[in-house]
């Protein structure tokens, strides 16, 4: 028996020290020091684009002067770096130096990640020496600030980022082409969502998406994906409805946003839960989203909170 204790006590300074150590090596997403908040980002243009607008809402809240801190960003590709230096390049700072800083205390939801379309963490207090519970927390809302003011603030900010004219010109030519504000906007995320382990509830398999396609008769739909497999399945090409897939833009790099911004001009946006790029789309124009949760699809009305 006490060899038993002495085995259990053992391991259980193992665990404790690994999730030490893995806290400890966190990226912080976003830092205080005197009147300035950092923001680092990462990971995908999504979760990118969702941070930042986060952290800007943030340091509104708070009074601090944003400061996005692309050296110390965790950065998924070269393509996220030169959008995010485009969209946001007034706040864009480079070699930060990070020992002046301290973190910020963050209490998330129960859902965890990219689990709510708008509230995934609440900011309690910037004081010195809280720690950031969880850096993969995308959407931050400022403790006694509600979802309603939340919406607003980010819709505002959407609309005063540096888009590029090109961009501008090209949304608006395939937008007339096709008049999406009578189409129906489709991302269905495919390659990488449905095999994350962490995800598997809640991801919104082929199947549901398929289905919810067929329940339309004769609409016109923009289908979005990152899987070559759904743009070319004949169960969705063979549906009693039009379907419009974005064309190439001029450069690569912006492709992603570009369907992204393409999807934003649709009236409805039918988008895979989880997947930061389905959300973000929406609010890039306050455009009404349906996501699948709890076994049932669900609308949120974005457009009723353009001001």
């Amino acid at each position: 028996m006490k060899k038993n204790y002495i085995l259990i006590l053992f391991f259980s300074g193992i665990i404790i020290l690994s999730l030490y150590y893995h806290l400890k090596k966190t990226i912080e997403k976003f830092k205080i020091s005197t009147d300035k908040l950092y923001i680092s980002y990462g990971n995908q243009l999504g979760n990118c684009l969702r941070s930042i607008i986060s952290g800007l809402i943030i340091a509104e809240h708070f009074n601090l002067t944003p400061v996005i801190d692309a050296d110390n960003s965790s950065k998924h590709s070269e393509k996220e770096e030169i959008i995010i230096s485009q969209l946001f390049s007034k706040y864009i700072s480079i070699n930060v130096r990070k020992e002046a800083c301290s973190k910020i205390k963050i209490i998330h939801s129960l859902l965890g990640t990219n689990y709510d379309l708008i509230n995934e963490g609440r900011v309690i207090n910037i004081e010195e020496g809280d720690i950031c519970l969880n850096s993969n927390i995308y959407s931050i809302i400022p403790g006694n600030m509600s979802e309603s003011e939340y919406i607003r603030e980010k819709l505002f900010l959407y609309r005063t980022l540096d888009y590029p004219q090109l961009l501008l010109k090209t949304v608006e030519k395939f937008n007339k082409k096709y008049n999406l504000k009578e189409c129906l906007g489709f991302h269905i995320r495919y390659m990488d969502n449905l095999n994350d382990t962490g995800k598997q509830k809640i991801n919104t398999s082929l199947e549901i998406f398929i289905g919810k396609i067929k329940s339309y008769k004769n609409k016109t739909i923009l289908l979005c994906s990152d899987s070559k497999e759904v743009l070319e399945n004949k169960s969705i090409l063979d549906c009693n409805n039009t379907i419009i897939l974005a064309d190439k833009y001029p450069d690569k790099i912006y492709q992603s946003f570009y369907e992204m911004m393409l999807l934003s001009c649709t009236k409805r946006i039918i988008g895979s839960t989880s997947s930061t790029f389905s959300y973000e789309s929406a609010f890039i124009r306050g455009t009404d989203i349906e996501l699948y949760e709890d076994k049932r699809w669900v609308l949120y009305e974005l457009s009723k909170y353009i001001n």
